[in-house]
């Protein structure tokens, strides 16, 4: 019985149905208040407030009546739970232990004490899997039908005192770098709470950023007075001037540094993007120490603020290097456009904000690569040769430039513009961000639906004549920004007066917003770009004097704007608030004459004066035709509690995957020369994402993939994609399902237990949660008698998540799964021995070695021996696509690469279509001419 999120009842079987609403509602509160009497009075406050209806007693009877039956019909829940009728109430008597409630109270108090007897180890691990019983909200599916109970408070109250528990556990282990990030988004969702407070002040002195801490520590004590009229209590005013320097309070004391890390330490292989910032001083203060230490403390601000801005872990500064990584502790499908924008986001600022440090200069570099992340008390250790890499480029960057190797420029070149580097050619130099995207070649299928509703809300907005704000909401790679893209087609064909102004932001903004504001600015006025000074000043004049409110107004506008397409002596200060403050005049300004649709390609990477003219517009209370169409994927918004705060208050329309049938209609049009069965079998890959589409469809005629006629490689932004959803489930959920990863296809209860070192009844319910977030899919009948085989939800998740296994683990994890398998007696062992030998066969991959002392049991049967080799040979798949997908690639490349010949050899376009014609008949119609 699940309380800690939505209110779920589970089987073994699955999810009971739980009927309506007020029946759910009365079935949350008896669950509540077990084994107690609820009178029938509460039960009717629960449902009504203080407005119960002549017919409360009845309805709460007839729900009775019906949770009674309902309980009946499953004998597996009858067992555990009975509901009785008492004179004044009712009581539902329950096993606590089959109450997520229940569990969470007795680990938290099992954390509470071990914390408090000095074993902060022990605590960790009690509080994380007490956190991890937790899926939103407690009752969240009631809170949004109207349930106001004051104990949902109370409980969320108890999970932020495990969570405060926890942080001061793991600061005790010396964990402050690693739970930094967790400690600013607590405190986020939590502003008031002095204990968060003071752990994340704390957090931020031990990385010897004390700067930050005194910051937290104002803002804390601003709030406190202007919405309390309080001032903070004494241990955290003793812990501020503990900080500053001033006395106070002793400091917290954190654990002995641990020994270095070994095999034991957490570890991952990672994608990781590194940023390293080197500081020069030239002329004749080169050698001068104070100067050094002065350019110094100018610059780690500007970095600190670039790591805080795009999501990167900052490392140890080593005199004038820094280093910044991303994709360390979760993995983001653009963390390598987000190290270039921090670098732009440094270099602009050092410009900016530094121009007494003459002949000082910034250099920098970004890298891509694999990396081995070792989770330790004082904070992660990267180990890879991206680092390595950047270190050995950046004497040769020129000052003032930000250099990246051949992998980073692959994967950014689609929004960050490049240009070769002068020494070397694996060295580009990164000139800025991207212009505009082309129209993409690719049609909009499948979101006729998804268009309806866009236009419907343009209509709302054009008749209410109230700034809105619609979310368009997705996973990466969906299609978000292509239907975008179709809205401003749609809405520039409209005429009359429901035809809009279209303004766009693009999904990355450079150093400055500058030239987004022009580029809008020129949309609004209609000026062109070979237009003269004279001419776009007299235009931009017309459209601000003819919307102003007054003449004032319109000359404070103009001042601003005319900077901005630069026909201004004065340029005000890039960025400025007051900048910001003319923009958003001037949109409202134009709205109040007619409709305006901007529209924001990804909320969550706008710049920060765009960003907060953005939120100004959607809260004005003016009457006019203003909508901000937006994008943001759920994992973005997750990350950003502001931004989600702000788009639940807008329409949101959800965009799913896309069908089967258009994924293959949109393969067929990026991938014309496939046949039909390769394009059905690239279908089931996608799973509904047209970037994974249009990535398949670039991989299988990769010209450089033709010549050997090898499978299908795992597309680059697939594997990253995936990646994301992977760092995206709770940890506990991420770590069984690494370690279910050299299971197989296939895993069982049984079989993960083994491979993660939990029970089986601890394995279970996270199996069902890791279906119910689609990374697994439960599939009937099982080879195994009462346990339920679930299937990877995507084939390639497997692959993602084994290739995070460092070596090590690995082989400690196959030993285990191994084991179980020697271990293994049911009726059906044959038969499970059947299903590894069938794709250990399919598959022929490489045996994997293991040392035969540690994996053979004490007295195996030859069907034991034989499971064992089996999935020993199974653990390493050669291909981690379907044998039919890597045949039906084969036979295409084979096919292209005769056509390419034959096209080389007969160019005229007869013969070329006689040779086509003979071979596609030769070979089963495969070939497409």
């Amino acid at each position: 019985m699940r309380v800690l999120g939505p209110l779920e009842l589970v089987a073994n079987d699955g999810l009971v149905p739980l009927g309506g609403v007020r029946q759910r509602m009365v079935l949350a509160h008896l669950l509540l208040h077990g084994n107690q009497v609820v009178s029938t009075t509460r039960l009717m406050s629960a449902l009504w407030g203080d407005r119960i209806p002549l017919s409360g007693k009845k309805v709460v009877q007839n729900a009775v009546s019906r949770l009674r039956r309902l309980l009946a019909a499953h004998d597996e829940v009858r067992e555990v739970l009975t509901l009785h009728t008492r004179p004044s109430g009712y009581v539902l008597a329950v096993d606590p232990e089959q109450v997520d409630l229940h569990r969470f109270r007795a680990l938290a108090e099992q954390g509470r004490e071990a914390l408090d007897s000095g074993s902060p180890d022990v605590a960790v691990a009690a509080l994380v899997r007490a956190l991890a019983l937790w899926r939103g909200r407690v009752l969240s599916d009631l809170v949004d039908g109207g349930a106001t109970w004051p104990e949902l408070a109370m409980l969320e109250g108890e999970r932020l005192d495990a969570q405060e528990q926890c942080f001061e556990a793991e600061l005790a282990r010396g964990r402050h770098q690693a739970v930094l990030s967790d400690l600013v988004a607590a405190v986020e969702r939590a502003p008031a709470r002095e204990r968060l407070v003071g752990q994340l002040m704390l957090a931020y002195h031990r990385c010897g950023r004390q700067v930050d801490a005194l910051r937290v520590y104002r803002s804390a004590r601003e709030r406190m007075a202007e919405e309390f009229g309080l001032d903070p209590g004494r241990a955290l005013r003793d812990l501020a001037r503990t900080i500053s320097g001033d006395g106070g309070a002793p400091m917290p004391e954190t654990a002995a540094a641990p020994a270095p890390p070994g095999d034991d330490a957490p570890a991952e292989i990672r994608n990781v993007t590194t940023l390293l910032v080197r500081l020069s001083l030239g002329g004749p203060h080169v050698a001068d120490p104070e100067r050094l230490h002065h350019a110094i403390d100018e610059v780690d601000p500007l970095v600190t603020a670039a790591v805080e801005r795009f999501g990167g872990l900052a490392g140890p500064r080593t005199g004038t290097l820094w280093t910044v990584s991303f994709g360390v502790e979760r993995a983001r499908d653009d963390d390598t456009v987000r190290a270039v924008q921090a670098g732009f986001h440094v270099r602009q600022a050092f410009a900016d904000h530094t121009p007494a440090l003459d002949g000082a200069a910034l250099r920098m570099v970004v890298c891509d690569g694999r990396a081995l992340v070792l989770s330790t008390p004082s904070g992660p250790s990267i180990t890879g040769p991206a680092a390595e890499s950047g270190l050995s480029l950046l004497p040769f960057v020129e000052p003032g430039e930000l250099w990246v190797n051949g992998l980073t420029r692959d994967r950014a070149r689609a929004e960050i513009s490049f240009r070769r580097a002068p020494v070397s050619l694996e060295a580009w130099s990164a000139a800025g961000v991207a212009g505009p995207r082309p129209e993409s070649e690719w049609p909009l299928l499948g979101r006729a639906r998804e268009l309806a509703e866009l236009d419907a809300e343009v209509d709302r907005c054009l008749l209410d004549r109230r700034p809105r704000l619609v979310t368009v909401v997705g996973e990466p790679g969906v299609g978000k920004s292509r239907l975008l893209e179709e809205v401003c087609r749609r809405l520039g064909l409209r005429s009359g007066p429901r035809a809009p102004t279209v303004l766009r932001v693009p999904p990355r903004i450079g150093d400055t917003p500058m030239p987004v504001l022009r580029q809008n600015v020129y949309a609004c006025a209609g000026i062109l770009p070979d237009d003269a000074p004279e001419t776009a000043a007299a235009k931009l004049a017309d459209v601000v004097r003819s919307a102003a409110r007054s003449a004032d107004e319109a000359d404070w506008i103009l001042t601003s704007l005319s900077s901005t397409i630069g026909v201004a002596s004065h340029h005000p200060a890039t960025g400025s608030a007051e900048h910001g403050r003319v923009w958003r005049r001037f949109l409202l300004n134009l709205a109040a004459r007619g409709p305006v649709v901007l529209v924001v390609d990804n909320l969550t990477h706008t710049e920060d004066m765009v960003g907060r003219v953005v939120r100004d517009l959607v809260a004005s209370d003016e009457r006019v035709a203003l909508l901000v169409l937006a994008s943001a994927s759920p994992a973005q918004l997750e990350d950003s509690s502001r931004w989600r705060a702000f788009t639940a208050d807008g329409a949101v329309v959800g965009l799913p995957p896309l069908r089967a049938a258009d994924v293959h209609r949109l393969l067929a049009r990026v991938l014309p020369s496939a046949g039909e069965e390769l394009r059905t079998a690239l279908t089931g890959l996608c799973r509904g994402n047209a970037r994974f589409a249009v990535e398949y469809a670039a991989e299988v005629d990769r010209p450089g993939a033709r010549a050997d006629h090898g499978g299908l490689a795992v597309p680059e932004p697939v594997a990253r994609a995936l990646a994301v959803v992977l760092d995206g489930l709770r940890p506990v959920l991420k770590a069984v399902l690494v370690e279910a990863a050299l299971v197989g296809d296939s895993v069982w209860p049984s079989a993960v237990a083994a491979a993660s070192g939990l029970t089986e009844a601890e394995a279970l319910p996270l199996l069902r949660d890791l279906a119910a977030a689609g990374a697994l899919t439960a599939v009937e009948p099982s080879v195994l008698p009462g346990q339920v085989r679930y299937d990877f939800g995507h084939p390639l998740l497997r692959h993602v998540a084994w290739s995070s296994l460092p070596a090590s683990r690995r082989s400690a994890v196959v030993v285990r799964v191994v084991e179980w398998l020697a271990r293994l007696d049911c009726p059906d062992a044959d038969a499970l021995r059947r299903h590894f030998g069938e794709a250990v066969a399919a598959r022929t991959p490489p045996v994997v070695v293991v040392e035969q002392r540690r994996v053979a049991p004490a007295s195996p049967s030859g069907a034991h021996h034989d499971l064992v080799r089996d999935y020993l040979a199974l653990v390493t798949p050669s291909s981690w696509h379907p044998p039919e997908v890597d045949r039906l690639v084969r036979l295409h490349r084979a096919d292209t690469a005769q056509v390419d010949a034959v096209r080389g050899k007969y160019p005229t376009s007869e013969k070329n279509s006689a040779y086509l014609r003979s071979s596609a008949s030769s070979r089963g119609g495969h070939t497409t001419p």
